[in-house]
């Protein structure tokens, strides 16, 4: 059973505990309290991750501890697994982070599995940098199965604090959540299934290199679509 932890500190309380509803099956749970150079997943899957430049045991933004990415080739690698796949089924990633501006590149990516040119659709959470709209950073989900759908939410998040950070799909639409608000467009993305691995805290190595604390990262896949 997923753990269920209360934890002060955002701008409410945040309970992580058993999930109801559609959303019924956690496929990967990383709570980033890892030491050495393996980012374990509790979920009973196996979506164990490997880290290449990134600061273990630092302050948490959830609970227990974090992971620093340092903005410049900070990333975790997690093998291909069709678990991490949602097809046509509901999927939510959510992920806590904490981070200051400016920032420096035109956007960090928290966690992703595939590419806009990948067969099969990909998805991912990132943190933009919009500058037609004098923004410093929100979170931005993309979901691309048939159509590629993205949502991008209001708060500006790089502001030091801790915040929650969800990215859900569903039949109809999709919903960019930060600290609990929603940011919905309905339209649907359609079944999304790949071939390539989950990356977090980078597009690529190299790219879109996140440049801060991140902690609790969870996808949670619906048993039926």
């Amino acid at each position: 059973m997923r753990r269920q932890v209360m934890v002060a500190g955002f701008a409410g309380l945040f309970v992580l505990g058993p999930i109801t509803g559609a959303l019924a099956d956690i496929r990967a749970e990383w709570h980033m309290d890892d030491t050495g150079t393996t980012m374990s997943d509790a979920s009973g899957y196996g979506n164990d991750g490997t880290l290449t430049n990134v600061v273990v045991g630092q302050p948490p933004v959830f609970s227990g501890t974090s992971f620093l990415f340092n903005g410049s080739n900070s990333h975790v690698t997690v093998p291909e697994d069709d678990s991490l796949d949602p097809g046509s089924a509901d999927i939510a990633v959510t992920a806590y982070v904490r981070l200051t501006g400016p920032i420096l590149d035109d956007s960090y990516d928290i966690v992703r599995k595939g590419l806009g040119s990948t067969t099969g659709g990909d998805w991912k959470m990132e943190i933009k940098n919009i500058k037609r709209l004098g923004t410093v950073g929100k979170l931005k989900c993309t979901f691309r199965g048939s159509v590629e759908v993205v949502k991008t939410a209001s708060p500006d998040i790089m502001d030091g604090a801790n915040h929650k950070l969800e990215c859900i799909k569903n039949a109809t639409s999709v919903t960019a959540k930060v600290d609990g608000r929603s940011f919905t467009k309905s339209v649907a993305a359609g079944s999304i299934a790949n071939d390539v691995n989950t990356m977090l805290g980078a597009k690529i190595p190299g790219d879109d290199v996140y440049n801060g604390y991140l902690d609790e990262v969870s996808v949670d896949i619906a048993t039926t679509p």
